[in-house]
């Protein structure tokens, strides 16, 4: 067994080593380990392992002290060299800089491999002080996960430190957005923005993420998603025949920002005092994707089905577990808000149960978007409720191009 010990009248730390030669004398080997005791004691550590090795025969006298490990911002600056070549966002990335260095923080000039549970515990207490709620506080602990499975994975260290758990969190139910509200923000901003109704209509009977539009086509009466966000798996998704000509129109003529559309939809809901909810929370323009979703499960009542046209993954399989939230609603509220069964199947031939029921594809005939239609059907029919979107079958108007139509 090594020994930790400090001499006098030097400011160093060694370990000493206590072995037997050829001729059975008794000699101390010491190695100078620094004059910080933290960092000191963390290499004797390694070189108390390491001494089992020596005694074995394994390894020479001098190689005792050869306990070199990489300095953990290395390591870390490898796992942010990682990630890039991952193609994430940068967004993504900076989050995961953001729990990194709260490691480095806790574990500066340590020896990442002789972390233990004991040190876990001081990785708790320091994200417990620094954020106020588990949410955040469980994005950071993931980010120090996913970083010791690169560093065991890449053989940079033998084993996982220790293992890393979640904070329990309380599962919020999604926002979305009634029959009502849906025609209070179409109708106001019909006319006046074409690009944001045709991004708002595309979304709301989608559940296409913002950032998914610029890798998405339609072929076969499907919406197609390639390479989609959150590194989930290519997905098709139903789509009616007025919202792919919106999605075609944008194809061609949309200018905006992600972020701008986000923008000026989150101003169109404060202008319509939408924004925030009777609990005090907010709605955004993610939360047509919810309304998507939510929606589509009031259909189906199938969530594999639902987490399929959602695009929740895990590991490339679809995950149901994301999507349960979507049918953690009270059925009454469900009525109110989107109408009977009954109600939706009188009304609409509605995209999404005509794929899934009929499983009836037809091809897309490209056109162009029809704003009299909706302009003159708005409104459900003798008082009939009518689901979301609000598109009964198409009639044959004459199409003609949207930037004609904008109303100044």
């Amino acid at each position: 067994m090594a020994f930790f010990q400090k001499i006098k009248n030097n400011p160093n730390y060694f370990a000493r080593i206590r072995y037997k030669t050829e001729q059975g004398k008794v000699k101390d080997k010491r190695f100078q380990l620094g004059k910080n005791r933290t960092i000191a004691y963390q290499k004797f550590l390694k070189i108390n392992e390491r001494e089992k090795l020596f005694k074995a025969g394994i390894i020479p006298l001098e190689e005792t002290g050869n306990i070199d490990y990489p300095d953990i911002e290395k390591l870390t600056d490898s796992y942010i060299g990682n990630l890039e070549t991952r193609e994430l966002k940068k967004g993504t990335i900076e989050l995961y800089k953001l729990g990194l260095r709260d490691f480095q923080n806790v574990f500066k000039g340590q020896d990442i491999s002789n972390l233990s549970k004991t040190d876990y515990e001081k990785l708790l207490k320091y994200v417990k002080e620094k954020y106020t709620n588990n949410h955040t506080r469980n994005i950071r602990l993931r980010t120090i996960k996913s970083f010791f499975n690169y560093l065991f994975n890449s053989g940079k260290i033998d084993k996982i430190p220790f293992k890393v758990t979640q904070f329990d969190v309380e599962t919020k139910k999604p926002k979305y957005f009634s029959n009502e509200e849906m025609k209070m923000i179409y109708e106001e901003i019909k006319g006046k923005n074409p690009e944001l109704f045709c991004r708002v209509m595309l979304h709301h009977h989608t559940g296409l993420r913002l950032g998914e539009f610029k890798s998405a086509e339609i072929k076969s009466g499907l919406l197609r998603v390639y390479n989609p966000c959150k590194r989930g798996i290519s997905r098709t998704i139903p789509i009616d025949e007025v919202t792919a000509n919106c999605f075609n129109w944008l194809k061609g003529n949309s200018t905006y920002h992600p972020k701008s559309i986000s923008r000026l939809f989150t101003e169109t809901l404060k202008g319509l005092k939408l924004y925030r909810t009777v609990d005090g929370g907010t709605r955004h323009f993610h939360n047509l994707r919810d309304t998507f979703g939510t929606v589509a499960y009031y259909l189906t009542r199938d969530i594999f089905q639902v987490s399929k046209w959602m695009g929740h993954t895990n590991k490339g399989k679809p995950n149901v577990e994301t999507t349960v939230i979507y049918a953690n609603f009270d059925e009454e509220f469900l009525r109110e808000d989107f109408g009977t069964h009954t109600d939706i199947l009188k009304s609409m031939e509605n995209a999404l149960l005509r794929n899934y029921r009929l499983n009836h594809l037809q091809k897309h005939v490209k056109r162009e978007i029809n704003i009299d239609y909706f302009e003159e059907n708005i409104q459900p029919e003798n008082n009939q409720t009518e689901l979301y979107p609000f598109i009964p079958e198409i009639k044959n108007n004459e199409y003609r191009h949207l930037n004609n139509l904008v109303k100044n």
